[in-house]
C-alpha cells in the first residue's frame, strides 16, 4: 500500500498542501473524527487509486489501492459519504513530491 502524508505549508503567502508518498505494509491509522467514506485519488479525470475511509474506535483509517503508478504532481483526493439518499462529496487537493 502507498501511504500519502500531507501537511499544510505557506508558499508565496498562500497555504498549500505538500505531500509525500511511501510504500508500507499493514494497517495505517489516522487520528481524526470522520464518517465512513469511499475514497478516490485522481488527476485530470483519471483515477490513480481507490479505497475506503473508515472510523474504527475513534480513529480514521484510509486504505487506498493503486490502480496506476503514482508520479510527482497534483492530485485530488475525493471522499464520498452516503447517508440514506444523501451524498456528501469532499475534495482535497494534494501535491506529491
Amino acid at each position: 500500500m502507498e501511504v500519502v502524508t500531507c501537511k499544510t505549508v505557506k508558499k508565496n503567502g498562500k497555504s498549500v498542501q505538500q505531500c509525500s508518498a511511501k510504500l508500507v505494509s499493514g494497517v495505517v491509522k489516522f487520528n481524526a473524527a470522520a464518517a465512513s467514506a469511499q475514497a478516490t485519488l485522481s488527476r485530470g479525470g483519471v483515477v490513480y487509486a481507490t479505497g475506503l475511509q473508515t472510523n474504527v474506535g475513534g480513529r480514521v483509517r484510509l486504505k487506498l489501492t493503486a490502480v496506476r503508478k503514482l508520479a510527482r504532481g497534483r492530485y485530488m483526493l475525493t471522499l464520498v459519504t452516503r447517508t440514506g439518499r444523501h451524498e456528501l462529496r469532499r475534495s482535497v487537493p494534494l501535491t506529491l513530491g
